[in-house]
């Protein structure tokens, strides 16, 4: 807190469940990213980083664009003047990083302002992970980054496999 008493916080959640398909020999992870402004001021365009580790483990997919279709496509909504809705990553090379960091940045397409006490969510994410790749514990995080700061999902989803699993 300030001088000015001005608060910045962020709450978020994963709503989410688990999969495990031992015919394939995968587990995917289906998840929706709430978030909520729980400070006293307004957030300019919050992003959105989860990271996965062990990095090289998951494959994130769901209703997200490259940037370059965001132009081609559109996306899932748009509002009453045109305006595009929805989310991209913000890497154009978002795959590579990905694999090789574990780290996944997302924006949203239109320009948002996180007022006090209002809501935003990421929602049909699917991480999927396949058995053999697999070593002990997995671990999903999220963040809300709006400028300097970076606010951490209230709960990471975490996945331990014994090693009769991974045979």
């Amino acid at each position: 807190m300030n001088g000015n008493n001005i608060i910045a916080g962020v709450e978020s959640y994963f709503q989410h469940f688990t999969d495990f398909d031992f015919e394939l020999r995968r587990i995917s992870v289906y998840t929706n990213l709430l978030f909520r402004n729980v400070g006293s001021e307004t957030l300019e365009n919050p992003e959105i980083m989860i990271q996965i580790s062990p990095k090289n483990t998951g494959k994130l997919s769901g209703k997200v664009l490259s940037p370059s279709l965001t132009q081609v496509f559109g996306v899932y909504t748009k509002t009453k003047n045109g305006a595009q809705r929805g989310w991209s990553f913000v890497r154009e090379d978002w795959f590579s990083h990905g694999k090789k960091t574990g780290e996944y940045r997302i924006q949203s397409i239109e320009p948002i302002q996180l007022t006090p006490g209002s809501s935003y969510e990421l929602r049909e994410l699917q991480i999927d992970f396949e058995f053999p790749k697999l070593a002990g514990t997995i671990q999903i995080d999220a963040y809300i980054l709006s400028g300097e700061d970076m606010h951490s999902v209230l709960n990471p989803i975490c996945i331990h496999l014994y090693g009769t699993l991974q045979q």
